[in-house]
């Protein structure tokens, strides 16, 4: 399938001030204050901290006021008669620690430092530096990405897992990072899945902002890395789920080196429920199967088992272990392998009934459906649906032999395609020594599409089949649906419908630029829902 280039795809900041009021104050009355220290040493020099935490610090001369521009909250001090009175967002700090300032210098002990920033770091005076709790994963991820930034890997790197020092971040993320060496932290947002703790910053640079997702392992040490367009969370459930009539439960897919956290959308009541599967298409896609605003997975699975039919979804291994999957990772790990995951949890499952497992596969999740199939016990999957996939006659690197190609892809960009792939169809091509491969996303993946010829191997392994297409997609045009019914025209209970309004994520599209369509919020429309509820019951 031949598709666009993969790209990489709100918090009021609030300043903390220190207010220093110019009035006539004794240097030993100052002294005597519970906020003041005549000592500095044992005081954690402001800027210098907050700086490498991706912090900025202002000093108003005007009215003397300290200012530290972040994300957290705001701190302000003045001095009132004899002594210092500090605030945090406007409410008075108790027992807040030392602040002094000195030769143009502001200090501050580590106790008020942590009481500001809801942060655990332990000054370090004999060094001069500061150590952060592993526990303490919004400043660990600040300071990663404040080194990250200044180009200073070696002490990024601190903060990461050994598996991915020696996996080495991916060269998008570290290009990524380098282009908003000027962009502001702006929010910091904490969340957990059975996989890893997720803390995801939102930079800003010139009214773009960006989402960087740092995932931890259990010792607070770096995992995994991606960064993403940002796309503010404006999605709402369509009004046919009712989230009274099923819950959702967290699941653990796939075992070992890429587990990926996933969710059972399951029906109220006993059962046995049918499932089915959702299977995305390329790149990074979360659980939801998120294009920008839009969340076509998310409300799949509300609808269904609104309806009696229970969901299961996951983060794709491309997404949740990006840098430790990029260079290696295979079709079978991307797609076959959680499916076949997914499917053996559903069998295991109180209220599911294991006869009634299907599929649904979006774009090469679809394409992929005849491999999962090919390599699932027999008579475990009771049917598929696959949602606007491409050419299965052909295999991925044929594609881009074909005469068709030259309508789709520039001159330059085909050449260097058809001389990169050539060398994958050599009889002796090695994927694990292929230096002079360089096409995204490596050498691996691309070998092990080379012999797949999906519309073959699904007449040696036929299943009931759905096959959908929208005919306002731009990424598989509805072209493609005929070459399906071509291909399948001697399978029985196979069955095709067109929506002529759905665009690729199954959303009513609109006349406009298709890509931008997916910025405008807006849901599965029910009667997709509808057609896939009837087709299952009637299977």
């Amino acid at each position: 399938m031949i598709t666009k280039a993969r790209t990489l795809k709100c918090l009021m900041v609030v300043g903390i001030s220190i207010s220093l009021m110019h009035n006539a104050v004794s240097a030993s009355a100052a002294s005597q204050s519970h906020f003041i220290s005549s000592q500095t040493d044992d005081l954690l020099p402001l800027r210098q901290v907050v700086e490498k935490l991706g912090m900025k610090m202002q000093w108003d001369k005007a009215t003397r006021t300290v200012k530290v521009i972040n994300w957290a909250g705001g701190l302000q001090i003045q001095q009132q008669a004899n002594k210092l009175v500090a605030k945090l967002n406007g409410e008075p700090v108790q027992n807040a620690g030392k602040i002094e300032m000195k030769q143009g210098k502001t200090y501050m002990s580590e106790q008020l430092f942590n009481t500001i920033m809801k942060s655990k770091l332990d000054w370090v005076p004999e060094t001069k530096n500061f150590h952060l709790s592993q526990s303490d994963l919004t400043m660990r991820t600040a300071a990663f990405l404040t080194n990250m930034q200044r180009g200073q890997l070696i002490e990024a790197l601190a903060y990461a897992d050994q598996k991915l020092v020696q996996t080495s971040i991916p060269t998008p993320v570290t290009m990524m990072l380098n282009q908003l060496v000027g962009a502001s932290i702006i929010e910091i947002n904490r969340t957990n899945n059975a996989v890893h703790q997720v803390v995801t910053a939102i930079l800003e640079l010139q009214g773009s902002k960006f989402d960087v997702e740092i995932r931890y392992n259990n010792q607070g040490l770096i995992d995994d890395i991606y960064v993403n367009m940002h796309v503010p969370n404006s999605y709402k459930l369509p009004d046919y789920a009712d989230p009274s009539s099923y819950t959702e439960k967290a699941v653990v897919i796939n075992e070992g080196k890429y587990t990926v956290p996933g969710t059972l959308t399951m029906p109220q009541g006993k059962g046995p429920y049918p499932a089915v599967v959702l299977i995305q298409g390329d790149g990074e896609s979360d659980q939801d199967n998120t294009f920008m605003a839009v969340k076509p997975f998310k409300d799949m699975a509300a609808g269904l088992a609104s309806r009696g039919i229970a969901v299961i979804r996951a983060e794709k291994i491309t997404r949740e272990h990006y840098a430790q999957s990029y260079s290696t990772y295979t079709v079978q790990e991307e797609f076959v392998d959680p499916a076949l995951s997914a499917i053996n949890i559903l069998q295991k499952t109180e209220g599911i009934d294991s006869s009634r497992i299907y599929l649904a596969g979006h774009s090469r999740g679809g394409l992929m459906v005849p491999q999962i199939v090919a390599q699932a016990e027999p008579n475990s999957i009771a049917g598929a649906f696959i949602l606007s996939s491409p050419n299965p006659q052909l295999t991925e690197i044929d594609t881009y032999f074909e005469a068709s190609a030259e309508d789709q892809v520039e001159a330059d960009t085909l050449a260097i395609y058809r001389e990169q792939l050539g060398l994958v169809l050599q009889p002796d091509f090695d994927p694990h020594h292929a230096a002079a491969f360089q096409l995204t996303p490596n050498a691996y993946w691309w070998n092990s599409l080379k012999n797949y010829v999906p519309g073959q191997v699904l007449i040696k392994h036929p299943i009931p089949l759905l096959i959908l297409q929208g005919g306002r997609d731009a990424q598989v045009t509805s072209t493609e649906l005929e070459l399906w019914k071509e291909t399948l025209s001697g399978l029985s209970d196979t069955s095709y419908k067109l929506y002529p309004e759905l665009n690729h994520a199954y959303i009513e599209s609109g006349k406009g630029d298709p890509m931008y369509e997916f910025l405008v919020p807006g849901n599965v429309p029910t009667y997709v829902i509808d057609d896939l509820e009837s087709w299952i019951k009637s299977h």
